[in-house]
């Protein structure tokens, strides 16, 4: 399962799919997944080395990142609500963070950076709705898993 959390070894080709896994795709799928993943860090590397983003702002985009929730899902309205005033109170603690500790008066470019890095990260996880759908339609990794666990 994928979430925003996700890590991968780019250095351990076999870290998602074992020696037994993909049959006669195996090098393909391979393939595919270093792909996707250069893709993304061609994405997200540059505009996280042009914000230069404090160990503050990293927890408060992580924050923000994780509140990010498909409404369309069937998320309950409570769920929403609690999500919502969560990104509430980590805007504000943001703020009084740009004014009272980094001094800032205008922290537009600051707060911009880190809502671009957040619209990539979520576009990202679009892509990897795509990619796991094209996987499991190319590879039938449906099939494979349903080996495994049926």
């Amino acid at each position: 399962m994928g979430s925003v959390l996700t890590v991968v070894d780019m250095n351990d080709d076999d870290q998602c799919l074992s020696e037994d896994e993909g049959g006669n795709h195996r090098e393909l799928m391979k393939e595919s997944g270093r792909d996707y993943m250069l893709h993304h860090l061609a994405l997200i590397t540059p505009i996280f080395k042009k914000a230069q983003i404090s160990r503050t702002e990293l927890y408060a985009l992580l924050a923000l990142t994780l509140c990010e929730t498909d409404t369309s899902s069937g998320v309950s309205s409570h769920v929403i609500s609690e999500l919502d005033e969560l990104r509430r109170e980590v805007l504000h603690d943001l703020q009084r963070h740009y004014k009272e500790e980094m001094g800032l008066d205008d922290f537009s470019m600051r707060l911009g950076n880190l809502m671009t890095i957040n619209h990539c990260i979520r576009e990202c996880g679009a892509l990897f709705d795509a990619y796991f759908r094209m996987h499991t339609t190319v590879f039938d990794q449906y099939g494979a898993i349903k080996d495994i666990f049926l």
